[in-house]
């Protein structure tokens, strides 16, 4: 009976806040690790019908991810570039619900340790393009900040929402403590909306990832 209820509990489990789990440095190699997150208030609260049950679709992110780094000195792309994945740890939403993330690296011609970039989160939810700036505070610490731009679709798998999400970062060995805010707006019904407000604490863990080499300046 208990392993039953465990499993209709997942089930119902909903999506997860979009969040970037990297900073602008990209390395070459592979990158594996876990986040967990938690917020002020459920970001998103209008209920989707799953089944027999409802659900409030958008929660703080708790999953898994894998990424992928290529840069011009180790496999000779134009630019430092990196793919990944994320998986809540759930299902049916780990099936559902699986985020991709694509990152372009825009090197400084001027300071080989200050980086920042663009890319892109996709799920079948939601797309979130953002951009990232950030600098060493001191040996093995580095201070980013992401700024992305959530566009809910709505439908069967969470509310139409848009939602602006500044985030600020500092990253040590193996460790990414992040802080992120929110504001926006979600649809209710067709006449009716709600503004979004809400603040995320967490940390990404990266017990996998590979040595990041600093680029050297243009000359």
């Amino acid at each position: 009976m208990v392993i039953l209820l465990v499993l209709l509990s997942l089930l119902t489990l909903p999506a997860c806040v979009p969040v970037v789990t990297h900073g602008p440095w990209v390395a070459p190699g592979k990158t594996v690790g876990a986040v967990v997150a938690r917020s002020t208030l459920p970001v998103l609260q209008r209920e989707i019908h799953t089944g027999h049950s409802s659900v409030t679709p958008v929660y703080p992110p708790f999953g898994v991810f894998a990424r992928q780094g290529w840069t011009p000195e180790d496999h000779g792309v134009r630019v430092p570039v990196s793919a990944g994945i994320f998986l809540p740890v759930a299902l049916p939403f780990s099936l559902e619900h699986p985020e991709g993330d694509l990152f372009v690296q825009l090197a400084s011609a001027d300071d080989p340790e200050a980086a920042s970039g663009v890319g892109v989160l996709v799920s079948p939810s939601y797309a979130v393009p953002y951009v990232q700036a950030g600098r060493p505070l001191s040996r093995g610490v580095r201070l980013y900040t992401t700024q992305s731009l959530a566009l809910f679709r709505g439908g069967e798998r969470a509310p139409e929402a848009q939602i602006w999400m500044p985030a600020v970062t500092v990253e040590i060995p193996g460790v990414h403590l992040f802080v992120q805010g929110g504001l926006g707006r979600e649809r209710l019904a067709p006449d009716s909306v709600r503004p979004v407000r809400y603040l995320m604490a967490g940390l990404a863990l990266t017990p996998i990832a590979p040595e990041l080499r600093l680029r050297a300046p243009r000359r």
